[in-house]
């Protein structure tokens, strides 16, 4: 009888040492995974960070435009009224009034 070979797809029993193998296997690749879980919720983290902090810029930008100004501290020259007893503060950069308020104490 002339022998022949082929491959077929049947059950293959592990011997102990393959079983010892695929053990070890499994637990590195169980350590890797852990691995890439910390560092995609660091990713993660860092990235939800950032999206906030754009996030945060957007809003006072979109009230920035909405409002049509912001408080900020501007160089002023004080001018006082002594008619109508008002100190006046023009912005240096405009010459324009951006405040007024009455006389202090210290203005008497």
């Amino acid at each position: 009888m002339k022998s022949k070979t082929q491959s077929v797809y049947a059950k293959y029993g592990f011997s102990s040492d393959e079983l010892v193998q695929i053990t070890f296997d499994l637990a590195n690749k169980c350590q890797e995974k852990d691995t890439i879980e910390d560092e995609k919720k660091s990713i993660t983290s860092s990235l939800t960070s950032q999206v906030a902090s754009v996030q945060a810029e957007i809003n006072r930008l979109s009230t920035n435009y909405r409002q049509g100004y912001e408080y900020r501290n501007i160089e002023c020259e004080i001018v006082l009224d002594e008619i109508h007893k008002i100190r006046k503060y023009l912005s240096v950069a405009t010459g324009l009034v951006v405040k007024e308020e009455p006389f202090l104490s210290e203005d008497y």
